[in-house]
């Protein structure tokens, strides 16, 4: 099972294989995993898209995931937020329980720089004005006044983009043959090519991947490419 979060058109994705969503929010068929994800950001009755074959990815509005060979989805999270190296899945009206320690944090950006620094820490809670808690739970229950915002994967900005960094994965397919040795150079190259869409690393050898199909390799490292983070979008509901 392959699961990490990925930033994209303002929220943050939980990517799960080999998995699949029922029930279908339109009757189109999206040919690349970022116009699906860009087009269910912008319907208020999608909750994922699913990828059900090459070139043909999905819009579902049932949030129950079931296993399926051959598969993959990524389900909508919260508007997305950044900091501490993270991405942050924000949910209004929640509230993470558990709390790492004693500490009250004045500001968001604090507290999130304070749970990226612990390994305990899966989030972080706003229960009020200046009020902001470090939780080690990731399970949210509801209050009203609170914003939750949960911890997701290892994030990095390289060339204009949302990357996120996920251990002991690599590409199925590359892009070239060629090989970067720093991830700045590859990350450009990527940035520059459409049909790119993240990076293994090996032992500090960078190629370029294609698609979105993943394996297992323990040695090694992929950084999934998101949205532009100079891009600014309008969530509507």
């Amino acid at each position: 099972v392959q699961e990490f979060s990925l930033t994209y058109a303002g929220y943050a994705w939980t990517f799960k294989s080999p998995f699949t969503l029922e029930g279908y929010s339109d009757g189109r068929q999206y040919h690349t995993r970022n116009a699906a994800l860009q087009a269910c950001g912008a319907q208020a009755r999608c909750v994922g898209v699913t990828k059900e074959a090459d070139r043909r990815f999905r819009l579902n509005h049932h949030a129950t995931v079931y296993p399926q060979k051959g598969r993959s989805v990524w389900i909508q999270g919260g508007e997305v937020v950044t900091g501490g190296d993270y991405t942050w899945s924000t949910l209004k009206g929640r509230t993470l329980t558990g709390y790492v320690n004693n500490v009250v944090y004045k500001t968001r950006t604090a507290a999130l720089e304070a749970c990226a620094k612990n390994a305990g820490c899966k989030g972080v809670t706003r229960e009020g004005e200046s009020n902001y808690r470090l939780n080690s739970s990731g399970t949210t229950k509801t209050s009203k006044t609170s914003v939750s915002y949960t911890k997701s994967n290892a994030l990095s900005i390289m060339s204009d983009y949302y990357w996120t960094k996920v251990s002991g994965l690599m590409y199925k397919d590359n892009r070239s043959n060629k090989k970067f040795k720093d991830l700045d150079s590859a990350s450009e190259a990527c940035a520059k090519d459409v049909h790119c869409s993240g990076i293994t690393a090996t032992a500090n050898v960078f190629v370029l991947g294609k698609g979105t199909d993943l394996r297992s390799k323990p040695d090694s490292t992929v950084y999934v490419q998101g949205s532009l983070h100079t891009e600014t979008y309008y969530i509507t509901h």
